[in-house]
């Protein structure tokens, strides 16, 4: 993606770098439909609408100019729209400086996406002319996008062998890659959280207690109602990668459409059976007395962008 840097301006005593660059072809024909038929079309459409580099995942932690580090505070993005008098202004103002390429004034002003990352409160830089500050060298964060992988395989609760492998194939490094199972767990979310709740309720203000009592068991009912059980399966991967796995009867199945669902994130440290780190994936909310195969399916994974230095001369 091609970035271009404009000025570092000052405003309420806060200094800001301005960067422009045009929109990513997955940013410009983002549709967002209401009628599908099922919950893998959604995914994929969400994937597909997903830049790999974009609004979302850009971001300049820092500046170094003349052997000094100069620490971002925030960032912000936003499309030029003609209808903001003020984006008009900014365009023409760094049009008229020609610090537009050429072959971005060919097109629409609305292609175009200008950022904004404010430099710490007490940076002292020149405003205005970028030429003073070359060469630059900008620090660009570590960033992720997701890839879809759509493997199926099958499994059974409880505990795996070790080497219990899984191998599929990665159309984004065009390469076979694997993951291990290390445990499909049947866990009684309900029942253990119960058993957690008195210990809880020794570190709440007395007056709070009754209050927190009821709003911690609705959590767990929402979450998990008493006369079921969680599935979870616990995965290790040899570089750490987070995977996203799904029942294949969610996938297929017809979207819901629910004002509230109870969530819950699991953590589980250490290493696995196979020596990598563990990672828990919730499937599926069962019957306590569920006991059958399950058709998953590895439906995407995430790719990291390393953090990297850019020169700018």
């Amino acid at each position: 993606m091609e970035i271009q840097l404009l000025s570092i301006v000052k405003e309420e005593g806060t200094r800001k770098l301005l960067m422009l660059y045009q929109e990513g072809q997955a940013e410009k024909s983002s549709i967002h439909r209401k009628d599908y038929k099922t919950n893998r079309e959604k995914m994929i459409e969400r994937l597909q609408n997903e830049p790999m580099y974009g609004l979302n995942n850009l971001y300049i932690k820092a500046i170094n100019f003349a052997g000094q580090e100069f620490m971002m505070e925030g960032s912000s993005a936003r499309g030029l729209r003609y209808y903001h008098e003020s984006d008009y202004e900014t365009y023409t103002y760094f049009k008229e400086k020609g610090l537009i390429p050429k072959e971005w004034l060919e097109g629409s002003m609305e292609e175009l996406i200008l950022s904004e990352y404010r430099l710490e409160s007490d940076t002292e830089l020149p405003v205005d002319n970028l030429n003073k500050l070359m060469p630059m060298i900008l620090n660009v964060a570590e960033s992720h996008y997701t890839v879809r992988i759509e493997h199926s395989f099958r499994v059974n609760i409880g505990k795996a062998e070790p080497n219990t492998r899984i191998q599929y194939f990665d159309e984004a490094t065009g390469k076979k890659r694997v993951f291990y199972i290390d445990e499909v767990e049947k866990y009684y979310y309900y029942d253990e959280g119960l058993q957690r709740l008195e210990e809880i309720l020794q570190n709440i203000e007395p007056a709070e207690r009754e209050h927190f009592k009821e709003e911690y068991i609705k959590h767990l009912e929402e979450v998990c109602p008493p006369d079921k059980a969680l599935i979870l399966l616990h995965y290790e991967t040899e570089d750490g990668e987070q995977l996203n796995f799904f029942l294949k009867e969610y996938l297929e199945a017809e979207p819901e459409h629910r004002m509230y669902s109870g969530s819950v994130g699991f953590v589980c440290k250490g290493n696995g059976l196979n020596g990598y780190p563990v990672r828990i994936e919730l499937l599926k909310t069962v019957e306590k007395d569920f006991d059958e195969p399950l058709e998953v399916e590895l439906f995407s994974r995430y790719i990291t962008i390393p953090e990297e230095s850019i020169w700018v001369k």
